[in-house]
């Protein structure tokens, strides 16, 4: 590799970011790259489970980028630690690679009430917590051992939450779909795989709303059944 003289700021260290500098780098241009998380992968490393993706392989892949000559600044805000126009001045050229850390909410009454918790951050602190990393204000661990837990979805990320909380050893863990079993986005394996693990599935039911105590805390979901019409435009 001939180096260059340009210089590039990488705003995020997730697969974006991390491919950009992997190009730029090869092509003999100085790369820094720069995260408000501490290690590096953004949603491959903290929204997927260790027992879906070995994290080993992203600090193999961390070890590999450092010896490339890639400069990584970790628990790095732009904004906080840093500003935008300090990097346009610094470098030649700043990639935005900075993810879509957004939720989806299911707009049901009292969706904020404590034990309701939203998939992303439940997955990011726990899998912080195996990480070794401390707990944050961001993402608060949730201790469900010995509770009951439903998921409401049909997809991988919901496969990730059931499977997450089978192994915080919640009482029971059920998974609470709006379609049938054929619909479901989420991949056959980890279906298979949740239910070896003791997931309980429970089809072609909606949410309605959240019910809670007179102290607002979370005690049920209330679900009505649903039938299966004709596919729509996606074909479900």
């Amino acid at each position: 590799v001939v180096p260059r003289s340009e210089k590039v700021a990488v705003i995020g260290a997730g697969p974006a970011g991390l491919g950009c500098a992997d190009i730029l780098a090869r092509a003999g241009v100085q790369v820094d790259v720069f995260d408000r998380h501490p290690e590096i992968g953004g949603m491959l490393t903290f929204g997927i489970p260790p027992f879906k993706l070995d994290k080993t392989v992203l600090s193999q892949r961390r070890e590999i980028f450092t010896a490339m000559g890639i400069d990584f600044h970790l628990n790095c805000e732009i904004g906080r630690d840093i500003t935008f126009s300090d990097l346009t001045s610094e470098y030649d050229a700043v990639f935005i690679g900075v993810g879509t850390y957004g939720m989806m909410r299911a707009d049901l009454p009292h969706e904020d009430a404590p034990g309701v918790i939203q998939a992303l951050p439940f997955l990011t602190a726990h899998t912080r917590q195996l990480m070794g990393l401390p707990e944050s204000e961001e993402y608060p661990l949730t201790d469900v051992e010995g509770k009951r837990v439903v998921v409401l979805g049909g997809g991988d990320t919901t496969m990730d939450c059931l499977r997450t909380s089978i192994r915080l050893n919640a009482a029971s863990v059920t998974c609470a779909y709006r379609r049938d079993e054929v619909s479901m986005p989420g991949s056959r394996k980890e279906v298979v795989n949740a239910r070896e693990e003791g997931v309980e599935f429970q089809f072609n039911v909606q949410p309605q709303y959240i019910a809670c105590d007179e102290d607002g805390r979370l005690t049920a979901v209330g679900l009505i059944r649903t039938a299966m019409g004709e596919p729509g435009p996606d074909g479900r």
